[in-house]
């Protein structure tokens, strides 16, 4: 499971957003300034396969 997470706090607390088990492509904007956002696999949530991720401005 990828797991999609945000800050507003410059990454001192990160609060999940999203997760995706399957292939997908997603779009979101981010209107307010200095949110900082991380993808990753949490620990014992993965299985099998690879996970590609883009993150872009």
């Amino acid at each position: 499971t990828l797991t999609v997470q945000r800050s507003f706090d410059s990454g001192s607390t990160w609060y999940d957003v999203d997760q995706w088990t399957a292939n997908t492509q997603e779009y979101g904007l981010e209107p307010e300034n200095g949110v900082h956002y991380r993808a990753g696999i949490k620990t014992g949530d993965y299985t099998s396969g690879t996970c590609v991720v883009r993150l872009s401005q």
